[in-house]
């Protein structure tokens, strides 16, 4: 019958190898913080953000507006972060700037934010356009809202601010690209070693032979030092060849 060996991890021995080859995982961390600053300054887009302010009400605020009226619209607040998102905005925002954008690129533009106990939201555009980034912002709060209150029926909506074409954007920022990109090459370098490490059975120890062999070490023979050095010099020349050497250059 075969024998099987099993493929056993040495969490410790794993360990003091990476340790030891902690001047490769700091070159690779060199390595990859370099290239992840320079792809970053290189490929970053700047991206643009607008906003828009809408207030969100029951329609029937004319009439009074009472406690009850207050938790209803708290709770359209989410519907409205939902609608504000869905395909039918999107495409209605798509016809109306004659975008070359999807649906679905439209909606991932658009965030929602608003604060605790309030019905004001602010709708944000991010886009790598200033211009197209204040047009969607203004389509959302003119037709937008209006296609959403009627979707909500109960909901009003009123647009508070209009968008301005921003003047700055932001990019990423690439200190925290080249750290995310030096942790990464680490972790892919000790990974490779720690396999390189796992599928290397050569013999180095005693431990190693009772792992491996199944066998225990009778004895160890120490390495000598002055023999190693004495077989790596070259060989000396003869005493004969020495001497016919002599007898030539005499001739």
């Amino acid at each position: 019958m075969e024998e099987k060996h099993e493929l056993e991890l040495d969490f410790g021995d794993l360990f003091r190898y990476l340790k030891r080859k902690i001047l490769v995982l700091l070159l690779a961390a060199l390595i990859g913080g370099v290239f992840g600053f320079v792809f970053t300054k290189v490929t970053a887009v700047p991206k643009y953000s607008a906003n828009i302010s809408v207030y969100l009400m029951i329609k029937q605020y004319e009439e009074g507006i009472v406690y009850s009226d207050y938790q209803i619209s708290s709770q359209l607040v989410y519907d409205y972060q939902a609608l504000i998102k869905c395909r039918t905005v999107a495409d209605r925002v798509i016809e109306d700037l004659d975008l070359d954008m999807t649906p679905e690129q439209v909606a991932d533009a658009i965030t929602v934010d608003y604060e605790t106990y309030s019905r004001v939201l602010t709708v944000t555009v991010t886009d790598s356009d200033p211009q197209r980034a204040a047009d969607i912002a203004n389509a959302l709060g003119n037709q937008g809202n209006e296609l959403v209150a009627d979707m909500m029926r109960m909901g009003a909506i009123q647009l508070v601010d209009e968008a301005k074409v921003p003047d700055s954007g932001s990019v990423a920022n690439p200190i925290t690209r080249a750290v995310l990109f030096a942790a990464v090459a680490v972790v892919l370098t000790a990974g490779v070693l720690a396999v390189i490490r796992v599928l290397d059975d050569t013999i180095r120890s005693e431990a190693d032979v009772q792992r491996y062999l199944g066998l225990s070490v009778l004895g160890i023979i120490p390495e000598n030092a002055e023999l190693t050095a004495a077989a790596k010099k070259p060989a000396a020349k003869p005493a004969a060849s020495k001497a016919s050497a002599a007898r030539k250059e005499k001739r």
